[in-house]
């Protein structure tokens, strides 16, 4: 098997989390062998949520690691199986601050400055509202539920 050229410095590819691997135990195995300087991990909340790993052991990782971080919510108890995860993360998200996950202390642990992108896809909210009422309405409460993180330190903070 010939080794792979390194990707272009400009990408970031990141190891989500849990779809193939299912903490971030696993993650950091997998970025640690495969050595690249611009390799990272990908946060989407909805599935660190039900991945079984800490907020202790996300803050003591490398910041470099983290180039942006998914966000949005999801009832409490995010769905065990397989098929309820894909349903939940494809129509089914919640905005930051309506549901179980920890938003605020899962972002408040990563490094401070990383973007975050909204990954919030809701079928019956999208189909209720139509497309531009719903976005008006994710970015109205995204933004009310993210500016309060400016009273949570950060990882960077605390470090």
């Amino acid at each position: 098997m010939r080794p792979r050229p390194a990707p272009r410095p400009h990408r970031r590819p990141g190891v989500p989390l849990p779809n193939r691997n299912p903490d971030l135990t696993e993650a950091t195995r997998i970025l640690r062998a495969a050595g690249r300087p611009n390799a990272g991990i990908l946060i989407d909340l909805l599935h660190f949520a039900p991945s079984g790993s800490s907020l202790a052991e996300l803050r003591r990782l490398p910041p470099e690691w983290f180039h942006f971080a998914q966000v949005c919510d999801a009832p409490a108890g995010v769905p065990a199986t397989t098929e309820g995860l894909i349903h939940t993360a494809r129509a089914e998200r919640l905005l930051p601050g309506e549901g179980g996950i920890d938003v605020r202390g899962v972002l408040a642990a990563l490094p401070a400055g990383i973007p975050y992108a909204l990954e919030i896809p809701h079928a019956a909210r999208t189909a209720e509202a139509g497309a531009r009422g719903y976005v008006h309405l994710a970015i109205t409460a995204a933004r009310r539920h993210l500016d309060a993180l400016e009273a949570v330190p950060t990882q960077a903070a605390t470090a």
